[in-house]
């Protein structure tokens, strides 16, 4: 009986305990008791909203019924510290909060909940992320305009090689503002027809080309420039297609000129400008001959190159003329050939008129029989016309100028009339 009178009464005890246990539990859930842990404090801002989200070592309680909450932490890193952290929201006040951490105290402004979240007063916390009108660290900033659209002119249609003109492209923005803008990728076909620094476009070969400006994936609209090749007032023919020029005897000629387009193209090109070079004596560098002291010739050039005169290409396209003119029948060559003496007679009449003059632009030493020969007869059938006209040539006597005058009986009108404007 004893026994059993010990039993009952552990019984009753348990019991009793057991709806202590579920009374606390239930008050426990009514009064909506939160318990946080964690060492590190984090807030998160969008458009000047801070979201803080985390909590400090200890734990704390929020009781919504008496709308009073209050909060502690102790820090983990210090057993035995004494740096505290409350946090206490009553009606109509603004709460502080102050977390301890490593004896360092940080205090923030904001609206908090029990679950330490609330709205910051518009500047995102460092660490944080987010949208703000003037963001930084790696924010978006919402004022900045996206690109519609491009527009593209130039200021002209054609242009002679070697010059230049203004092409602008204007960038358009969702908020109606316009610029211009910058990073252009230019499309331009052909690819080497034309050079953009800027707003300045040189045209470096004459034929019709097309450009297009791109901006990321926006391109403008093209435009279309026509560069044509223009020297003292000569139009030059365009460059001829190798296959269709080298296809007969005398090629194309599309200006009716009596030169060959390629062979005119290459005179007007080689003989555009030179570098002078003149001969002066340097008697730092001597040589003794006979017993004399001699200073040594050496060449000195100047920096910058300078144009020829307009009467040197004259002479050559009258050299050129000849050369087509004798390889169409070559077995008249003891006739024709009066055409190619009379354009070597004014060859050596401008170069005298050089001299005279001391004027290298007139001069054309440079100009190489050899180098021309290797352009104007360029094909087999080209070179063995040449080839039959000179055989045709052989066994006969043939006289040269004795006299300036003579020589210069052997230039043409054109180039006569640039050697009047000379003397």
């Amino acid at each position: 009986m004893r026994l059993v009178k010990t039993v009952q009464t552990l019984t009753l005890s348990t019991v009793f305990v057991l709806v202590l246990s579920a009374c606390h539990q239930k008050e426990n859930h009514a009064t909506n008791t939160t318990t946080q842990t964690g060492s590190v404090m984090q807030e998160e801002g969008v458009d000047g909203t801070g979201s803080g989200v985390g909590s400090a070592a200890g734990t704390g309680s929020t009781d919504t019924a008496n709308n009073h909450t209050t909060q502690q932490s102790v820090n983990n890193a210090m057993p035995n510290s004494s740096n505290v952290s409350s946090e206490a929201n009553h009606p109509n006040a603004q709460p502080t909060e102050t977390t301890s951490n490593n004896g360092n105290t940080s205090t923030g402004d904001g609206d908090h909940n029990g679950t330490d979240s609330g709205t910051d007063d518009g500047n995102s916390t460092a660490g944080g992320s987010g949208t703000d009108d003037n963001a930084t660290d790696g924010g978006t900033n919402s004022n900045a305009a996206t690109l519609q659209s491009l527009n593209l002119k130039i200021a002209t249609t054609t242009l002679n090689r070697d010059h230049s003109t203004t092409i602008t492209p204007k960038a358009t923005y969702d908020d109606n503002t316009t610029k211009t803008p910058t990073n252009i990728e230019w499309i331009i076909n052909p690819k080497d027809a034309v050079s953009i620094e800027g707003n300045t476009l040189i045209a470096k070969q004459d034929t019709n080309v097309t450009i297009q400006a791109k901006v990321g994936n926006i391109l403008s609209n093209k435009v279309h420039l026509n560069i044509y090749w223009e020297v003292d007032g000569h139009r030059l023919p365009p460059e001829p297609a190798p296959k269709i020029n080298n296809a007969t005897l005398l090629g194309v000629d599309v200006n009716n000129n009596g030169v060959r387009d390629d062979v005119e193209r290459w005179i007007y090109k080689t003989y555009k400008e030179y570098i002078p070079c003149r001969q002066e004596l340097d008697w730092n560098n001597t040589v003794v001959i006979n017993g004399k002291t001699i200073p040594s010739a050496v060449q000195v050039c100047e920096d910058h190159p300078v144009p020829y005169h307009p009467v040197v290409r004259a002479v050559a396209m009258q050299g050129a003329r000849a050369a087509q003119i004798i390889i169409q029948e070559p077995e008249k060559a003891r006739e024709t050939t009066k055409l190619e003496d009379s354009a070597q007679d004014c060859e050596f009449y401008l170069d005298r008129i050089s001299k005279e003059l001391n004027n290298s632009s007139l001069s054309v030493k440079h100009f190489s029989i050899k180098e021309f020969d290797k352009i104007q007869y360029n094909t087999v059938q080209r070179a063995r016309a040449y080839a039959k006209y000179n055989f045709y040539l052989s066994g006969g006597i043939y006289s040269v100028p004795a006299t300036e005058e003579e020589e210069m009986k052997g230039c043409n009108k054109e180039v006569k009339a640039l050697l009047k404007e000379l003397r």
